[in-house]
């Protein structure tokens, strides 16, 4: 029985371009993937037997993504300081800041 991985450049794509895994291997098939990946900007989705198996991303869009992860585990540590009340309220926030302004055109 032959494996077969599918490329799709979208979830629920219907237009798919499957390839031995072999196919991967060559030198081509490589061009294919990195190409589709650098230019179109999409996540390359890889399927196996009709299921997704792997995604695959460029450079940027791993860095994006890390970036927005290490915002959003900020976000979620402050809302957890908040509920134990270890937080500040925005008002001192703001005049704490207006005072270092102050301070720094002075």
């Amino acid at each position: 029985m032959v494996n077969k991985f599918c490329l799709k450049n979208k979830i629920g794509s219907d237009q798919a371009k499957c390839q031995d895994i072999n196919g991967l291997n060559k030198k081509t098939g490589l061009f294919f993937v990195l190409k589709s990946i650098f230019f179109k900007k999409d996540p390359l989705i890889i399927t196996q037997r009709g299921r997704a198996a792997a995604v695959m991303i460029g450079v940027d869009a791993y860095e994006k993504l890390e970036y927005e992860k290490e915002l959003l585990l900020l976000l979620a540590r402050g809302e957890r300081e908040i509920e134990a009340g270890e937080g500040y309220d925005l008002d001192t926030v703001f005049a704490e800041a207006d005072a270092l302004l102050a301070t720094e055109q002075s």
